[in-house]
């Protein structure tokens, strides 16, 4: 595995499924193989392959994969796809697929239309292109493909790549045209692989290709050519149906024929033949309001399950609501005393949501305390040496950008050790907006393949471990307002002694306990009707807001936002009463998003006493004193929101003994 990191182009990961299918399609046992001679020979092997076939490092493993698995025989497999697509009322919204395409696709028209009159120059079209695809990702272009379109502009001279791409980017007459098409293309990457090595730049690859050139002949002629996907690819092998073998022109038209069978077999059009198959390859996604969650064709392992098969004991309401503030934003800081579990959860979940993924897919960044400015997150240019010193941060966001189906996790650990909204305020921004972060200022040549900015996705999550100490920094409100915050500070022995879950499990508990990774890419941003939640949340909301604007402490409109996202995800995919579950919510919400803000000193006395009243009595009606909610708290009947008032209360006790209090202690 650190060997393939290291260099993909060399080495192969010598895992069981890969070296089973390679055993399948050649009869060579590289499983049994001991020492350096049989690894080497195994990576040889897989080489062939990839170069026989013209695929890239990653396409080669799935197929690989997939040979290790029976298939369908006969074709028999587009039943299984007839069924997902039959329950298609449960899991595609039309205006999710059709719309953002239809709406984008005269853009990309205009642009290729552009290049092709010889109004735009090679240069122009490609940051054109660039542009669409970041704007509208309905495609996927904006990985595999925008990494092949840099990587031939840098490789290749202007007036050959000119003249190739007008060449090849016409879609096909008929059959034989796209079979020279295709050589004409492949010769002309042939030449480019040679001027990048004179050039010392990167090579581009064969196996990019055919998705390259079948996005814009979709774009042209979306009924005539499909774009070859690697996952719709993979669903299709998997189910026999489609087969990695012949030229590259003979594997495009078979697969094409495929998809024209596929949609004669489904009634449907290219864009929804391609939406049925992106759904069986990505699981299915988790709505972000109250609808049931949709069932996938291979539901995941718990959540709950996989912490405990890690080792690691936390509360099930603990795991839920890490979850839930993940899906409700992807930014989230874990608080409280050294060693009781911050970055252990935060990396559990992280190996959960890459399920056996060949590549790591989360960072684990140790935050210094001399941070001023992006730099140590993010790199810098270097005039010198006019390269871009890179981090692994950024090195992860690259990887995310260029693979938008999969969830990436950064784990900021130690987060306060340097002021937060000092290095971490253009992350910040870039969340809110969707706004690339610049990383080159354009006044440096580059001699590398970092681009100008980069961009954080949907699939890419935050998780901030934070101790609270003399040699940490408070969090700012900017910083606190984005953010879902979970307090660490219990330690249950009897657990740990007994290395087992809680022995009465959390009420607040996921009603399907396996999480569909593509769940964070859909639910975080989106909106909520306030009119589809219980009116108690609503109001309780509305008094809450109102107590805090007394001592002008009050939030703004996106915590108002998260809360109810929060809130709605909670109704829509935790098990219990909805009347229940919703009022578990919003106390978790008072705890993670409110509370958290209020730090001072004498002054906070009233503030602080007037929500633990409302907290203990669930409304603003009710006419105790701090005294007498205190009193009710140690010795009634439980308090309306408990989480919250067992925190208040040790506020105003802290505040009381020492003159000042925080609610991250």
């Amino acid at each position: 595995m650190l060997l393939y990191l290291r260099d993909r182009e060399r080495f192969a990961v010598l895992g069981d499924a890969i070296a089973t299918g390679l055993r399948n399609l050649t009869g060579r046992d590289f499983v049994s193989g001991n020492g350096r001679g049989p690894y080497l020979e195994f990576c040889r092997v897989v080489e062939r392959v990839r170069d026989e076939l013209s695929l890239a490092p990653q396409e080669a493993d799935w197929i690989l994969s997939a040979a290790a698995r029976p298939r369908a025989a006969d074709g028999s497999g587009i039943g299984d796809i007839r069924a997902v697509w039959e329950r298609r009322a449960d899991w595609r919204r039309a205006e999710e697929w059709e719309e953002p395409r239809l709406a984008a696709l005269p853009a990309i028209q205009a642009a290729v239309y552009g290049f092709l009159s010889g109004r735009d120059d090679i240069h122009a079209f490609r940051h054109e292109i660039d542009h669409l695809s970041k704007a509208a990702g309905h495609w996927g272009f904006r990985g595999t493909g925008q990494m092949f379109f840099n990587v031939i502009v840098k490789a290749a001279d202007p007036d050959r790549i000119t003249a190739a791409l007008k060449t090849a980017l016409p879609p096909p007459t008929d059959d034989d045209d796209c079979r020279r098409k295709f050589e004409a293309f492949h010769e002309f990457v042939a030449e480019a692989q040679e001027t990048a090595k004179n050039r010392g730049a990167a090579k581009p690859r064969f196996g990019y290709v055919p998705f390259f050139l079948s996005f814009f002949w979709e774009a042209a002629e979306r009924e005539t050519w499909p774009i070859y996907y690697p996952m719709t690819r993979k669903v299709l092998a998997e189910r026999g149906l489609w087969e990695e073998s012949g030229s590259m022109a003979d594997r495009y038209l078979r697969f094409r024929d495929v998809m024209a069978r596929l949609r004669e077999e489904l009634v449907t059009d290219q864009w929804g033949a391609e939406s049925v198959l992106f759904h069986m390859s990505s699981p299915a996604r988790v709505p972000a309001g109250r609808a049931e969650p949709p069932v996938s064709p291979t539901p995941p392992k718990s959540v709950y399950t996989a912490y405990l098969e890690d080792d690691l004991i936390f509360p099930d309401e603990v795991i839920t609501s890490v979850v839930l503030s993940l899906l409700a934003k992807p930014f989230l800081i874990l608080t409280g005393i050294s060693g009781t579990g911050k970055t252990k959860i935060a990396t559990g979940l992280a190996r959960y949501l890459e399920d056996g993924a060949v590549e790591s897919r989360h960072e684990l960044i140790a935050v210094r305390a001399d941070w001023t400015d992006p730099r140590g997150l993010i790199g810098y240019e270097n005039p010198i040496t006019e390269r871009y010193a890179t981090t692994p941060l950024l090195d992860l966001l690259l990887r995310a950008e260029a693979d938008p189906d999969s969830v990436y996790v950064a784990i900021l650990d130690e987060m306060n050790l340097a002021r937060v909204e000092y290095y971490f305020s253009d992350f910040l921004s870039a969340l809110e907006s969707g706004v690339p972060i610049p990383l080159r200022s354009g006044e440096i040549a580059a001699v590398d393949d970092i681009p100008k900015a980069v961009s954080i996705g949907p699939n890419v999550l935050f998780i901030g471990t934070v101790n609270v100490d003399e040699t940490t920094h408070a969090f700012s409100p900017k910083v606190l307002d984005r953010a879902n915050v979970i307090e660490f500070n219990e330690v249950a022995l009897d657990r740990y002694f007994e290395r087992e879950a809680e022995t009465v499990p959390s009420s607040f508990r996921l009603r399907d306990t396996g999480i569909e990774p593509t769940a964070f890419m859909t639910s975080a941003g989106a909106s909520v009707d306030a009119d589809d939640l219980p009116t108690s949340v609503t109001e309780a909301l509305t008094e809450v807001h109102a107590l805090l604007e007394r001592d002008r402490l009050h939030f703004g409109y996106r915590v108002i936002s998260e809360m109810l996202r929060y809130v709605s995800l909670a109704l829509g995919l935790v098990d219990g009463e909805q009347e229940e579950v919703a009022r578990t919510a919003f106390d978790l919400q008072l705890l993670q998003k409110i509370l958290p803000k209020l730090t001072g000193g004498r002054e906070l006395e009233p503030t602080l006493g007037r929500l633990l009243v409302y907290c203990v009595n669930g409304s603003t009606r009710a006419t105790d004193d701090v005294a007498s909610a205190l009193a009710r708290y140690d010795d009634a009947p439980e308090p309306h929101y408990p989480r919250a008032a067992a925190k208040l209360a040790r506020m105003l006790a802290r505040l009381r003994d020492t003159g000042f209090v925080s609610a991250l202690d």
